[in-house]
């Protein structure tokens, strides 16, 4: 929110994917957006964007590293698409069901998996 200028526009959609595919969770914004060659060094810790908006507001450079970390933690995915000057979306992908480290369902009686409404 802190890049998207007053009247832009965040929005929030989290839908169902197929059977068995997890859901998917994307925030996009029509914010600064962010360089291409800037891209592939956002989502490691305290890494992030330099240029004279970004100096001009505080942060850690944590938050896209602990999407990613988190999703990733989950057995999902975390990525980011975003073009200089229209905006930023970041699309995260999770199971249904619980999974281990290497990505691999548990196997446990107390696990209960994410039901659609």
């Amino acid at each position: 929110m802190k890049y998207t200028p007053r009247g832009g526009e965040v929005r929030v959609k989290a839908r169902v994917l197929e059977l068995g595919q997890g859901i998917e969770i994307t925030v996009s914004d029509t914010g600064t957006g962010i360089s291409k060659q800037d891209l592939a060094r956002l989502g490691k810790p305290f890494e992030q964007v330099e240029n004279a908006e970004t100096r001009a507001k505080e942060g850690t450079g944590l938050g896209l590293a602990l999407v990613k970390s988190l999703a990733q933690m989950h057995g999902g995915s975390a990525v980011l698409d975003s073009v200089l000057g229209e905006g930023t979306t970041v699309t995260v992908r999770l199971p249904h069901a619980a999974v281990d480290a290497k990505g691999e369902r548990l196997n446990t009686g107390n696990v209960v998996p994410f039901k659609a409404a």
